[in-house]
């Protein structure tokens, strides 16, 4: 990479001459040199210093005029050599242990828990808990405690239900009712209630993102429901017994809404995607590159996946079928509730004008009489 130097940036090192150094043998990765140039007749030198490992890594350079180099040079070196570089740990590849969902990318020798957890067969969540041999790096992705949610909506609230309360949606699925809650407004709640008291909290929205996933949305659903999506990041700062952490959120959330002359507030929601670290503020570099690592990574294995959309499918016909039993149910129930109805209201009508219904049997016909009559 150095002795390319000049090839890389030619407009800034023209036909530089470099010089390696040698560094102990501890940092086999790493590359230290002397370089001189020049430009438009000037003379220039300074040091480079490259650091490698997998797939990543970092160069640094520093240069000034040759007179002023030569009183600079031994601080600018130092401070070239004791550049810490937060290098990629050795990672290896971890299977979903319950039922061999995915696969992720961890760091070798670090503490992982989680997995699949099934709550229903429509209510599939996931989450991975990693931590450094330490503790002092704790990355997670998803959150098995976060449901699928409902918004409160009239008719719920109609049958006594309320904000915190649980729905079933059919077929023994629960939901939580609880208000929709945009990424932002979410992952504060979250921060504090599963995280602890943070302070510094920074947050930044991600419009592009939300505009493309919910496009996406409605495209899967044939343009039959319009989904609000909203992505946001928080950094923050959390004091520990342990000492200060550097802390970091990703979250987005999913409205989808659902036509009904019963609620037009009716909407179905869940948080599709969250992941996080904390870390002592000299390790966060690590503790980024190996959540990029993570996501990066990540893959379905598609047996699981063929399977698992024949099993939502079979269980989504039942649940229909049965919440199309359950509607009949309670039509019947309804026209037959309107039919009585009817009848007494008719019957009101009839007594206060002072009618009544005779029923004549050999003709099968009914006749309204005057009230009292006895010749019919």
């Amino acid at each position: 990479m150095l002795q390319g130097l000049g090839a890389l940036a030619p407009d800034l090192f023209p036909a530089p001459q470099v010089t390696p150094h040698d560094l102990p043998a501890a940092r086999p990765e790493a590359a230290l040199a002397t370089l001189r140039f020049n430009v438009q007749g000037l003379a220039f030198r300074g040091a480079a210093l490259c650091i490698r490992q997998q797939r990543s890594g970092m160069l640094y350079v520093m240069a000034a005029q040759e007179q002023a180099w030569q009183s600079e040079a031994p601080v600018m070196t130092r401070m070239l050599t004791s550049f810490f570089y937060s290098a990629l740990p050795e990672m290896a590849t971890w299977r979903e242990p319950n039922e061999g969902a995915f696969m992720l990318p961890l760091p070798k020798g670090w503490s992982v828990q989680g997995g699949i957890r099934r709550f229903h067969a429509l209510d599939l969540r996931a989450e991975v808990v990693v931590a450094s041999p330490d503790g002092k790096i704790v990355i997670r992705l998803g959150d098995v405690s976060e449901p699928s949610m409902e918004v409160p909506d009239q008719f719920v609230q109609a049958q006594g239900l309320r904000e915190g309360g649980w729905y079933n949606a059919g077929a023994g699925l629960q939901v939580l009712l609880r208000r929709y809650m945009p990424a932002p407004e979410f992952l504060l709640e979250y921060v504090q209630a599963q995280v602890g008291p943070a302070t510094n909290v920074r947050y930044r929205d991600y419009p592009d993102i939300s505009r493309q996933a919910e496009q996406n949305l409605a495209q899967a659903t044939l343009g039959m429901v319009r989904p609000r999506v909203d992505a946001s990041e928080t950094t923050f700062d959390l004091p520990t017994q342990n000492g200060p952490r550097k802390g970091y959120a990703l979250a987005q959330t999913q409205l989808m809404p659902i036509e009904s002359i019963l609620a037009p507030d009716m909407g179905m929601w869940l948080v599709a995607f969250l992941a996080g670290y904390v870390s002592v503020p000299e390790r966060e570099p690590i503790a980024v590159a190996v959540l990029r690592e993570m996501l990066a990574g990540q893959a379905v294995d598609p047996a699981w996946y063929a399977n698992e959309l024949r099993l939502q499918g079979q269980v989504s016909a039942i649940i229909h079928r049965t919440n199309s039993e359950i509607n009949d149910m309670a039509w019947e129930s309804y026209q037959a509730k309107f039919a009585s109805e009817e009848r007494i209201a008719q019957s009101r009508t009839e007594a206060i004008l002072g009618l009544t219904v005779v029923h004549d049997p050999s003709t099968n016909k009914q006749y309204r009489v005057t009230a009292g009559s006895n010749y019919y």
